[in-house]
């Protein structure tokens, strides 16, 4: 069972007397920061909401300039959520506007998801997407947000996921002397090691420009990261190994007849921007190659504990990845065995 927010249901007064709104961490804030809640959660059908669904998907995209990947995080989310109330005859009570009804549905969805042997951590990305929809009903018509009767569902800290510095090696030499054209061998090493030395995220690396690749000074601008509006921006910094590795990309691409073309990292055969589908056959090919478990965002785990392990204070290390708080970034930082001992190791007294 979740625990219950001690946060009352709306008195849904004229919203000049409404008393207090939710922040985005489940707790009472004074209207002037909030949206104001007039309308109870209430719908007529599933299609109707279904509707609603549709018009906040539409809000965030235009007026927040949300990413891809927030949209489909949302409508994942409210897809599992969708089916629960169907599967459990729940879809009349929860849209007739009961805030109690309402309660006891959400817990309900909580133990059926629980039930059928989703990971805590997915219940509780679950649970957040459909807040943060939600809201957007609160935003757009003042709608109450009936998820906000409730703190998150807990999980376990994540761990870490980052590769030993020895696996690294072994993958980047392996990218080193893989079968291929020229051009494919630099592309798909270049691809990897911008993201093991820079700690780009994958949509970050398919988005990049030739002209956000400045090799004299060693940066790399990124535009339009995570983020409301489209994103921050940020600069990467390359070290003089990842520097020569894009030298040598650039050298075949410009070789390959593709000098001049805008994007950054291209597809062989038509020196277009490279897709998605593209990343994922490349990170599934290593994989099968190598035996080695690896992701495009383990790599940036591994960015971030390679820094650590280098002796980089952890003020710079969040700078260099791109963390809004030192919080994240010790998060991404894994702890490998023999690091432990090595630590307690430095502490010796003289007596």
């Amino acid at each position: 069972m979740m625990e219950r927010e001690r946060v009352p249901p709306p008195s849904l007064e004229p919203a000049a007397q409404q008393p207090t709104a939710w922040s985005s961490f489940g707790s009472p804030v004074p209207l002037a920061q909030g949206p104001r809640v007039t309308r109870p959660f209430q719908f007529a059908s599933l299609d109707r909401l279904d509707e609603e669904v549709a018009r906040a998907m539409k809000y965030g995209a235009g007026v927040e300039g949300l990413r891809e990947s927030s949209l489909r995080w949302w409508k994942m989310s409210y897809r599992q959520f969708r089916r629960f109330l169907q599967d459990t005859d729940s879809t009349f009570v929860f849209l007739r506007g009961e805030p109690d009804a309402q309660a006891r549905i959400l817990e309900d969805w909580i133990a059926w998801t629980r039930s059928r042997g989703v990971q805590h951590g997915t219940v509780r990305s679950y649970w957040c997407a459909m807040v943060s929809l939600m809201d957007r009903f609160t935003r757009m018509d003042g709608i109450w947000n009936p998820f906000r009767q409730f703190r998150r569902p807990r999980a376990a800290p994540p761990v870490p996921r980052a590769l030993s510095r020895d696996d690294v090696e072994r993958l980047l030499a392996h990218l080193s002397h893989q079968r291929g054209s020229e051009f494919l061998v630099a592309r798909d090493l270049a691809i990897v090691a911008i993201m093991v030395y820079a700690g780009l995220r994958r949509g970050e690396v398919l988005r990049l420009d030739l002209k956000h690749v400045k090799l004299s000074s060693r940066t790399i601008h990124i535009e339009r990261s995570k983020g409301r509006d489209g994103g921050k921006s940020r600069t990467a910094y390359m070290p003089q190994q990842l520097a020569t590795i894009l030298r040598e990309y650039e050298r075949e691409r410009a070789q390959a007849g593709y000098g001049a073309t805008s994007a950054y990292f291209l597809a062989e055969r038509t020196g277009e921007r490279l897709a998605e589908g593209a990343i994922r056959r490349l990170f599934s090919t290593i994989r099968s190659k190598t035996g080695i478990r690896v992701s495009p965002h383990m790599l940036r785990h591994t960015f971030v504990t390679l820094l650590r392990q280098a002796g980089v204070e952890d003020r710079l290390t969040m700078d260099l990845a791109g963390h809004a708080t030192l919080a994240m970034t010790q998060r991404y930082s894994a702890v490998f065995s023999g690091e432990h001992l090595a630590a307690a190791d430095r502490l010796e007294l003289d007596f």
